[in-house]
């Protein structure tokens, strides 16, 4: 089984992977311009552990799962762009 799971918080993005036997977690700072690049480097630092090119995990991962917070957080906070629900 190879299972890539991700997620976004406000501070740090975290990065679990389950590889065959193998059981990876990894975590970078969240980056809140690009949510992609947090995203990378915390998949990045995860196949680091496991000497495989992020190349080689995307084409062999069985299932990519991603989370956020960052929803939660704008909508407690007040944060963010003013928007309406028609209903």
């Amino acid at each position: 089984m190879k299972r890539v799971a991700v997620d976004i918080g406000g501070t740090f993005t975290d990065c679990f992977m389950v590889w065959n036997e193998h059981t990876i977690q990894s975590k970078a700072l969240t980056t809140h311009h690009n949510l992609a690049l947090g995203f990378r480097e915390a998949l990045q630092a995860g196949c680091a552990k496991l000497n495989l090119d992020m190349l080689d995990v995307l084409s062999e991962v069985d299932s990519v799962r991603y989370a956020t917070t960052l929803g939660t957080n704008a909508l407690i906070q007040r944060k963010g762009p003013k928007v309406a629900l028609l209903v």
